[in-house]
């Protein structure tokens, strides 16, 4: 498989982790909302530190994919104002932002790494 392949398939697969993100923060049915550990910093984090290495994977500009889920998470929590079965809270928004910045630095230092050794 070709790298212009390879990268295809990981913006693909940025597009769906982007997308979960969006479906579990604002549309995520009653019945599933409830099996939720109640730990919203650690969900938060951990989605969105996913999502963002994924996507840093298929797009070179990290530090961009960062800013953009930062915004994002921030975005998305206020927007829950307005879907019923959820409820909006700073502590998750922090969750997704740290996450997201945690994945753009390891991924930052993957790429630094694999460049000097090439």
């Amino acid at each position: 498989m070709d790298t212009s392949s390879r990268l295809g398939w990981y913006r693909l697969l940025g597009v769906m982790a982007v997308a979960m993100v969006i479906f579990v923060t604002l549309m995520l049915p009653p019945e599933l909302e409830r099996l939720r550990t109640g730990h919203w910093f650690l969900e938060h984090f951990f989605g969105y530190f996913v999502a963002a290495l994924i996507v840093c994977i298929g797009w070179p500009r990290p530090f961009l994919v960062g800013t953009t889920f930062t915004v994002f998470a921030f975005i998305l929590e206020g927007l829950q104002f307005w879907t019923p079965t959820h409820s909006p809270a700073v502590i998750s928004a922090i969750g997704g932002a740290a996450g997201a910045v945690l994945a753009v630095t390891l991924a930052k230092i993957i790429m630094v790494a694999r460049n000097s050794r090439s």
